[in-house]
């Protein structure tokens, strides 16, 4: 089976179900093999929604319309895969559980998004994963995006309380760009560093923000911190304690 990934050194998705001979007329008892296997696979990671799924799925709590926000709807019968639809009385929109979601529009069962998250969390690479679930790395790629789109504001309203651990943490710029007049590159915590700033409370609430900065100073620790952390809370830092309140902002 031949897999033509390369175009002038840049990886290039192909269909994982393209084989070179599957215009021959005749195949060798080799390739019906490959081909059959290869296909089985596929299609016990794209099958068509269990009854199970269709259960959650249709069990799921409609409280608005996705498109107008009204609570005036009523159900509309269901779609060729048995999930419930649903009618707005006030704009018209059809919708199902799903619209305007992360799984709008999908074409593949709920357990694969499932083994995706495990990989997700278990830091797989996208073309790893991309290979375990017989998915393309552009698919891949897609759906860490529409991740990173429902995680977005995920962190906004956690507040930490009484006794706060904080610290940070450095990851290297993949591609340092800034470097010494010699060309060497930057050492220590320089401008090739992001900063991560962590954060958490005896309650287990946490929170991790990128600080957009390589050394943290007093404003970009309070911009990272300031909104997540209760006042009158005492923050515990590299061994040393001091309480968190109006007097700390720079």
């Amino acid at each position: 089976m031949k897999n033509e990934n390369s175009s002038k050194g840049r990886h290039r998705s192909v269909p994982l179900r393209h084989f070179t001979w599957e215009n021959k007329e005749h195949k060798s008892d080799s390739e019906i093999l490959i081909e059959s296997t290869v296909t089985e696979w596929y299609g016990a990671k794209h099958r068509p929604e269990s009854r199970e799924e269709i259960k959650f799925i249709n069990n799921l709590p409609i409280k608005y319309c996705p498109y107008c926000g009204s609570i005036d709807f009523c159900r509309a019968g269901f779609n060729r895969s048995g999930i419930q639809r649903y009618k707005c009385t006030d704009c018209g929109g059809r919708f199902s559980p799903f619209t305007n979601t992360t799984f709008d529009e999908k074409k593949i069962p709920i357990s694969e998004w499932i083994e995706y998250l495990l990989h997700l969390f278990e830091f797989h690479s996208v073309r790893s994963s991309s290979f375990d679930n017989r998915n393309a790395e552009s698919t891949g790629r897609y759906w860490l995006l529409k991740v990173f789109s429902v995680l977005e504001d995920i962190q906004d309203d956690v507040v930490l309380n009484r006794n706060v651990w904080i610290d940070e943490t450095f990851l290297s710029v993949p591609k340092s760009k800034i470097k010494k007049r010699n060309g060497k590159k930057l050492r220590g915590i320089s401008r090739n560093k992001i900063a991560i700033a962590c954060a958490k409370d005896g309650n287990g609430h946490s929170v991790m923000i990128t600080m957009d900065t390589s050394k943290p100073s007093i404003k970009s620790t309070w911009d990272a911190y300031g909104t997540h952390i209760a006042a009158g809370s005492a923050l515990i830092h590299d061994g040393e304690t001091f309480p968190f309140n109006s007097d700390t902002r720079p």
